[in-house]
């Protein structure tokens, strides 16, 4: 921790006790009680050098400690399909070592993990190939569990995170979606240009393949609407539903809206396919008829029974007899041709009725799916951070292994808080039953099965979540398009005040956030600046947390944007921004400790070069320039 101007005072001596008087704080100092100390408040460290100098991991750590960061949190950059570059299976025992030894030399603690981006969700879906892989699913989470072990190795514990983009779930059918409510209004824009694009996703459960079925043009139905009565084919022409016309349908029902679209769109192919069957199968029938009629007539005029043709067939054969018989002859192809063309739609519409059966049994609605497979590998993640940690022993950690998800970006579920603390839940759940299982136990390595108070704990303690500000700040981007800047601005951090508030309680009840990379922006994209220097309420959004919600861990600044224009200014503005205490008094009777108001004049921190000098750089009262204008 930094100390500034820390006097040589025992207790015997009278300044030690009066110091204050002489020492008063500045008349633009800040004397509020700081949100977080210095050494709670910590920054991230780049797997690889942003600068392009080329440092390693190593010298990354160092140079953040060199800084003045009580603790930090690595930020692995490799992308997962790069065989070469990084991630923990780049980082051999001694290097491992050296990191460890580094921080713990400098009494710094290491708080967690980040994953790269390429890794943007632990449900399998893939976003290029558009299909949720039960593989892809099965190498992130090998992914996580490795990066849990270089956790547990390297930083004696901590969180692992993965930015949560579970799928790209439309807005306006999320879950916390109120049609009637403040956020339909200010989200307005958003809603209405996805309707536009209005489709129902299933993931096929058997090859993850994802199926959609577009309702933007609206759905034509034979029943009506507003009283749910069917509507006469034949008397009038069917209406177009819309998504909230098939939810009403289905709450009658007691089922849900996708469940109801599938059901209606898949019977509507299956019908189709039975009534294209009967179609090809009764021509199929008049094409054999028809051949065996010809090749009848053929065989009698070959063999001379021409008595016995059918009165038609024997008056054209009189006229030309050879005529005649080249004609059955291609009548006889023709029909035949027909025959094999009818069998093969015959056969195509019966694949297609099995399949729609097939689809009917397997298709599932894509947000159930994905967010199953989401927790069940939040739950796994979980059980092996509590694994290691139980062969490393607690005693051997500074502070306990868990992974959970970052709160992820707008147009993906996971980016709302109540979709992340949904998130969060949902795996402790499934790791519980998996805990609670005599028999799903020992499939992940467990003798016997835990109690379910014992199960709880540990799924508590091993699966949290990361909050970023900067992530909730993206919502701006879509709030309220038609307000004037400014006004829009004050709007919005009201709205993202009340978030962070029914957060704050989530938090205090449940326990679901394991730290928060505190961050700004300075507009509504994607931004990495230090706290206080963007527009977003941080500092608000951090008291509320901590006052509130009891949050009391480690808070990360990811302010990186502006190292270039200052070297330390992602840990020091955020100091500053916090008023988090620089030094503290030691003994009975000593002042209180300073704040950044008492030193920000000082030299460090600043974008520029100081104007004076300092130290032994300046030269004694002795020596004079021979105009004797001070060198200072």
């Amino acid at each position: 921790m930094a100390e500034f101007r820390t006097e040589y005072y025992t207790p015997m001596d009278r300044a030690y006790h009066e110091r204050a008087e002489f020492d008063p704080a500045r008349p633009n100092a800040n004397i509020e009680e700081p949100i977080f100390p210095v050494a709670q408040v910590g920054q991230t460290v780049p797997e690889h050098d942003p600068s392009g100098r080329f440092k390693n991991i190593l010298q990354n750590v160092q140079a953040a400690i060199r800084g003045g960061t009580g603790n930090l949190q690595i930020v692995f950059q490799t992308p997962l399909d790069s065989a070469i570059g990084g991630r923990p299976k780049a980082y051999g025992a001694e290097v491992r070592q050296a990191i460890k030894e580094v921080a713990m030399a400098n009494e710094v603690l290491i708080t967690g993990m980040e994953m790269p981006t390429s890794l943007t969700n632990m449900s399998g879906w893939d976003i290029q190939r558009g299909v949720v892989d039960e593989e892809k699913r099965q190498r992130d989470l090998d992914e996580v569990k490795e990066m849990v072990r270089f956790a547990a190795e390297v930083g004696q514990g901590g969180g692992v995170d993965i930015v949560s983009w579970e799928y790209d779930r439309p807005i306006h059918r999320a879950e916390w979606w109120d049609k009637e409510g403040k956020d339909a209004k200010a989200f307005k824009s958003l809603a209405k240009e996805e309707l536009k694009k209005e489709e129902v996703r299933f993931v096929d459960n058997r090859s993850g393949q994802i199926g959609s079925i577009p309702i933007r043009e609206g759905i034509p139905m034979f029943i009506d609407p507003e009283t749910f009565k069917p509507i006469d084919p034949i008397e009038k022409e069917p209406i177009l539903w819309g998504y909230d016309d098939f939810e009403n349908y289905a709450k009658s029902k007691g089922k849900s809206a996708s469940e109801v679209i599938k059901e209606h769109f898949l019977n509507e192919q299956k019908n189709m396919a039975i009534a294209q069957r009967g179609y090809y199968l009764e021509h199929l029938t008049h094409a054999k008829k028809m051949k065996e009629h010809f090749d009848e007539a053929l065989e009698l005029a070959q063999k001379g029974k021409t008595d016995q043709l059918a009165p038609q067939f024997r008056e054209e054969y009189e006229k030309d007899p050879d005529t005649f018989v080249k004609r059955m002859q291609k009548e006889s192809e023709y029909q035949k041709k027909l025959e094999q063309s009818y069998f093969a739609g015959l056969q195509e519409q019966g694949r297609i009725r099995v399949q729609t059966e097939e689809r009917m049994a397997h298709w599932e609605p894509m947000e159930d799916y994905t967010l199953k497979k989401s927790a069940q590998s939040y739950a796994e993640a979980g059980m092996a951070a509590m694994q290691m940690q139980d062969k490393i022993g607690p005693q051997n950690l500074k502070q306990d292994l868990y992974v959970g998800p970052e709160i992820g970006w707008p147009q993906y579920y996971g980016s709302h808080p109540k979709e992340f603390v949904s998130t969060i839940m949902r795996a402790r759940e499934e790791m519980v039953e998996v805990l609670t299982d005599r028999e799903r136990c020992k499939d992940y390595g467990f003798d016997s099965p835990l109690s379910r108070t014992r199960a709880e704990e540990e799924a508590k303690r091993h699966i949290k979540g990361t909050f970023d500000t900067a992530h909730m700040g993206m919502w701006l981007q879509n709030f309220h398009p038609e307000m004037p800047w400014h006004k829009r601005i004050g709007e919005f951090n009201k709205w993202y005040k009340e978030q962070i508030e029914w957060l704050a309680k989530e938090h205090k009840k449940h326990d679901v956030i394991g730290a928060v990379q505190a961050v700004d922006s300075a507009g509504a994209a994607h931004g990495h600046l230090p706290p206080g220097q963007g527009i977003l309420p941080v500092k608000e959004a951090m008291e509320i947390l901590r006052t509130k919600g009891g949050f009391n861990g480690y808070v990360t600044s990811e302010g990186h944007e502006e190292e270039k224009f200052g070297e330390g200014r992602i840990l020091l503005k955020t100091w500053q921004h916090f008023n988090s205490p620089i030094s503290s008094g030691y003994g009975p009777g000593a002042p209180v400790g300073q704040r950044w108001a008492n030193v920000q004049h000082g030299y460090f921190g600043k974008t520029y070069s100081p104007f004076f000098m300092f130290g032994a750089y300046a030269p004694s009262n002795e020596f004079k320039l021979w105009s004797e204008v001070p060198l200072e």
